[in-house]
């Protein structure tokens, strides 16, 4: 890749709302905020959540390890408290009224060999993650 030079030859579509875009540029390197835009769109299109093969995609000028390693260092910076919280606190001043009944999901889940406890809110049919946590202890907690 040439300097000066795009990495793609099309524009990357705006997945987010403007207040998400907003908040997380806010809070994101250039470099981690253009990564995660593209990391959004893979995540949309091939419904993959691997590491690897989400680093074979990822449409950047890049080797693929230095794919891999911008992808684990995005994942390392995010921060629910700092990025996901204000963007869900927005997101529910926006969307439901002082006084609306709000159902929330408690659930512990098995993820390879780790405990996740997950607290969701349901919104319509769908559940969006509020809070998530690893549990140090194996089985049901």
């Amino acid at each position: 890749m040439r300097k000066g030079k795009p990495d793609r030859a099309y524009p990357i579509p705006n997945m987010l709302p403007q207040s998400y875009q907003t908040h997380l540029q806010g809070q994101l390197s250039p470099q981690h905020w253009r990564i995660l835009h593209h990391l959004l769109l893979l995540l949309q299109v091939f419904h993959s959540v691997n590491l690897e093969s989400l680093a074979t995609l990822l449409p950047v000028a890049m080797t693929f390890a230095g794919r891999r390693k911008a992808l684990q260092r995005l994942l390392t910076a995010l921060d629910i408290q700092t990025h996901w919280l204000p963007v869900l606190t927005s997101l529910l001043k926006a969307r439901f009224s002082p006084g609306s009944t709000l159902y929330l999901i408690v659930d512990r889940t098995q993820w390879k060999h780790r405990n996740v406890l997950m607290a969701s809110l349901v919104w319509g049919r769908r559940a969006i993650p509020i809070y998530w946590t690893l549990l140090d202890k194996q089985g049901c907690s």
